[in-house]
């Protein structure tokens, strides 16, 4: 998990933002799945989804969302 983050950060310096956050997000899976809560942070992902469709004012942070 930790080499995921460096990596990701590594790439984020660089300005590869996407694969920055395709890495940091793989680690929080790894993360999650490893603390056997995996079902939780479905619905907490679910719930912010539902949350961010509903506000008009930032519709690239609720793509953001939807993406992963």
């Amino acid at each position: 998990m930790t080499e995921f983050n460096n990596q990701a950060n590594q790439l984020g310096q660089a300005g590869n933002q996407a694969g920055a956050i395709e890495l940091h997000l793989k680690a929080l899976k790894l993360k999650i799945s490893s603390m056997g809560k995996l079902e939780d942070a479905r619905k907490m992902f679910e719930d912010a989804d539902r949350v961010r469709s509903h506000l008009t004012l930032d519709r690239f942070d609720s793509a953001c969302t939807r993406d992963r």
